[in-house]
């Protein structure tokens, strides 16, 4: 039941509907309401207007649909929220609210006698709700075709440092290290440009075996690249063995730092040998598959 205790509030919904009864998802339509009873109109919240039509009466709709909040008065009685738009026929939803019991100043009602426990879906599950699905490996050490003292960047889980080439195709390459041999299945890679620059790569076991080449997909972040699984390995060589291509790829999407890329690709421009024979890596991960 609705209190009339000066606190209690409803969240009503308004939906502009077609002739089937359907929501019009196209809709952005202005709504006026005006409010009759014992209530107070606070209002809702849409894009636009200097302030976003907090606590205003007029308030348009978004994908058809939008939600205004009303709170009781100290008054019981009857209230009626009106919402009109234009040519659209208008409706009213009518509550009523109901007085409210007190002792010495206080509520003898408590909100939360008329929110039942919802216990249709049974005890917590003993068992987890999730399933591990692969297990990421430490990487204890790296050597590098250029800039070895850097290296550790490119694994260092911070992602505001990379490790890089110097230019050249033929120092674009990285040995990894493993804490121990396994039989990889997943690399987890973040590189520098990922909005409009993919990599051309080779991913090498220790025996020399391909797991994985290819171009890097374009991506807002990171990319997960499945690998061959073979044989053991602790050792992994990631080499670059083509110039990179670059097309915009998300140019819809707005970074949310105004002012600066994050993706970092225009930062720090090679000075020697060509821009596309850069390898920039920001972060690696390596895992492999969990045992069922």
């Amino acid at each position: 039941r609705l209190m009339a205790d000066g606190a209690d509030m409803v969240l009503a919904e308004i939906e502009v509907i077609d002739a089937h009864g359907q929501r019009c998802p196209l809709a952005n339509d202005m709504i006026t309401f005006s409010l009759q009873g014992e209530a107070e109109f606070l209002g809702g919240l849409a894009k636009g207007a200097p302030d976003n039509y907090v606590g205003s009466t007029n308030l348009p709709v978004e994908c058809g649909v939008n939600r205004v909040l009303l709170r009781t008065t100290d008054k019981a009685g009857s209230v009626q929220l009106i919402a009109r738009s234009g040519n659209l026929t208008p409706d009213t939803l009518e509550l009523r609210t109901h007085p409210t019991d007190e002792l010495n100043g206080l509520s003898t009602c408590l909100a939360g006698n008329a929110q039942y426990c919802r216990l249709d879906r049974g005890p917590t599950p003993r068992h987890a709700s999730y399933k591990v699905t692969r297990i990421p490996l430490s990487v204890i050490k790296a050597e590098a075709g250029a800039n070895q003292d850097d290296v550790v960047n490119s694994y260092d889980d911070n992602e505001m440092t990379e490790w890089r080439n110097d230019g050249l195709r033929s120092t674009g390459w990285v040995v990894y290290t493993l804490s121990r041999p396994a039989h990889l299945s997943e690399i987890c890679l973040k590189l520098t440009g990922w909005r409009n620059r993919s990599y051309r790569l080779r991913i090498l076991s220790e025996d020399n075996t391909v797991l994985w080449e290819g171009e890097t997909p374009r991506s807002l972040g990171y990319v997960t690249l499945p690998l061959k699984i073979g044989a053991e390995t602790r050792q992994v060589r990631l080499e670059l063995i083509g110039a990179s291509t670059e097309q915009e790829a998300f140019g819809a999407i707005v970074e949310l730092e105004q002012g600066k890329r994050i993706d970092r690709f225009d930062d720090n421009k090679t000075e020697q040998g060509d821009a596309k024979d850069d390898l920039r890596i920001v972060e690696i991960e390596f895992y492999e598959p969990a045992v069922s």
